[in-house]
């Protein structure tokens, strides 16, 4: 499984998903101090507002745990990863640029997401807790299933 893969292609989804519940929560609080007569009555103003808030922070723990494994990756490889699964740089001009062959590139690579990995793991965000966190989410579910060892993750 590549789940580091799913998680460093799904950061800044999530991320967006986060502002996105935070937009919702702050619309949910106005309409709860301007109105009395919320369809659920005050109790249903403050599940809603809680249900949100904890996707929201759902969404932001994982794109900081992406985040704080990236900072402690070597530099070498934070550059690498980021160029080729966030920028989505063609690895043949990254070989250019570095004047390196395609199978160096792929050794690299795989040094790369190693160091990552265990960045992530050191972090408790393994495969299980992927697993039991996120996979309620479709295209994370989705990913996990299609994300055989030794294949990139494609989204």
């Amino acid at each position: 499984m590549n789940h580091e893969l799913v998680m460093l292609r799904g950061a800044l989804r999530m991320k967006q998903s986060a502002h996105e519940f935070n937009k919702t929560l702050k619309t949910l609080a106005l309409k709860s101090y301007s109105t009395a007569n919320w369809r659920d009555g005050t109790m249903g103003q403050v599940e809603a507002i809680c249900h949100y808030t904890e996707k929201r922070d759902k969404c932001l723990t994982f794109y900081n745990g992406v985040a704080d494994a990236l900072k402690l990756t070597p530099k070498g490889y934070r550059a690498l990863i980021c160029e080729v699964y966030l920028h989505n740089t063609d690895k043949s001009s990254i070989c250019q640029k570095y004047g390196v062959s395609l199978s160096t590139l792929y050794r690299y690579l795989s040094k790369a997401r190693k160091a990552f990995r265990s960045r992530l793991e050191g972090l408790g965000m393994s495969e299980d807790w992927l697993n039991d966190n996120y996979q309620g989410m479709a295209w994370v579910g989705e990913q996990l299933k299609s994300s055989g060892k030794g294949r990139p993750v494609a989204f």
